[in-house]
């Protein structure tokens, strides 16, 4: 696990920023933006260490938009301020956890974790990645790189 340093702060922030401002920048509904952003090369750039700035949101938004063009599919969109927390949250969980912006996905949509916004919201990161574990029925172990190793080599020693 990574300590939440100045560069994960910026990061959260910054794809906060993006996920808010994605309402006035997108004809399509909210969940069809996060879906292209979870899949975007964009995405996977904020994940590496390759990255030296930041940029823009509008860049960000370039590069989405050159990857999947436009959409006006769907009209439901969230809140700015329910966007920017789930940015924020999901750029915790991935920095964090040293884990891809899809797997942070595939711990919890978006649409349950906006569910939970409201009361999630206001409490520490790692009060909610803890609930949204245990609403799950996972532990940090969710988060291990290496954990289908380990129970392969567990397995592979209880049978001698």
């Amino acid at each position: 696990m990574r300590n939440f340093d100045s560069l994960g702060l910026e990061l959260a922030q910054f794809q906060g920023e993006i996920f808010e401002k994605s309402i006035s920048r997108y004809e399509c509904s909210s969940l069809v933006f996060l879906r292209r952003f979870k899949n975007s090369s964009y995405a996977s750039y904020l994940d590496s260490s390759r990255f030296n700035t930041l940029i823009d949101v509008e860049y960000a938004f370039s590069e989405i938009d050159k990857q999947y063009g436009k959409s006006a599919y769907g009209n439901q969109k969230y809140s700015a301020d329910a966007l920017y927390w789930l940015g924020y949250i999901y750029r915790y969980i991935s920095y964090t956890r040293e884990i891809s912006t899809k797997k942070a996905f595939n711990l919890i949509s978006p649409k349950e974790l906006v569910e939970h916004y409201y009361v999630y919201h206001t409490q520490s990161e790692e009060w909610v990645i803890s609930r949204i574990l245990e609403i799950k029925g996972k532990n940090e172990d969710f988060f291990d790189k290496n954990l289908r190793i380990k129970e392969i080599l567990k397995k592979s020693y209880q049978t001698y």
